[in-house]
């Protein structure tokens, strides 16, 4: 079973990845903004994980992703889980 410091490896490359490609697609005064947007988001340390909070739009529960995932997002506001998107 993979250690907190693996984990934060990988998420490190992963946020690496959404970031460089979110940069790409849009620019840096948008990674700029968006930083600052994740900045204000409430950060959860799990079992050594850092995570952000992000609040589902269909079901409204809050959940915590890696910070990889706001960075692949176009919108922070109109995220939807994992759930309900297998429900549909």
């Amino acid at each position: 079973m993979p250690d907190a410091a693996w984990w934060n490896a990988h998420f490190a490359r992963a946020e690496a990845r959404a970031r460089a490609a979110f940069r790409q697609t849009l620019g840096d005064g948008a990674e700029n903004a968006r930083e600052v947007e994740i900045g204000f988001l409430p950060r959860i340390d799990f079992k050594g994980r850092h995570l952000v909070t992000l609040r589902c739009i269909r079901c409204g529960s809050d959940r915590n992703v890696p910070r990889g995932v706001a960075w692949s997002l176009m919108s922070l506001d109109n995220y939807i889980c994992a759930w309900c998107a297998v429900r549909g």
